[in-house]
């Protein structure tokens, strides 16, 4: 027993992995140091996403390669995953890595890179719920 509440040793999770390059091609205005643009690429950025489903919910935990996400931000990604996908928002936890050498997103930042980082993250979302193990 474990505060109270007893758990099955005995259940199922199926889980699913990804990592998914979201590397802009073009010069991009970084966050954090004063204002600067992008020369070039030295390390790739990605989303690197974990979902577990136990049958009953799903799961999903992110990590992206960008110094912050707004609030605001995090809200329209997670409302759309949950209208899309069924995901409740409780059940997303979106964290990163806090590079100073990524683009700002969210609604102070690019739209552009606002729309393509939640965008490639719902489609990436998506794609591994369909690969997550049947049985």
């Amino acid at each position: 027993m474990v505060f109270g509440q007893r758990f099955s040793m005995a259940q199922n999770i199926k889980a699913a992995v990804v990592k998914m390059d979201i590397t802009p091609d073009d010069s991009q205005w970084l966050l954090g140091y004063g204002p600067r643009k992008s020369t070039g690429v030295h390390d790739r950025i990605y989303h690197r996403i974990l979902l577990l489903d136990d049958g009953e919910e799903i799961f999903c935990l992110v990590s992206t390669d960008i110094c912050l996400v707004s609030p605001a931000e995090y809200d329209r990604v997670a409302s759309r995953i949950h209208d899309e996908l069924g995901i409740d928002p409780e059940n997303l936890w979106w964290t990163v890595t806090h590079t100073h050498s990524a683009p700002e997103v969210g609604p102070s930042g690019l739209p552009e890179i606002t729309q393509t980082a939640g965008k490639e993250l719902i489609e990436a979302v998506s794609g591994y719920l369909e690969e997550l193990p049947k049985e």
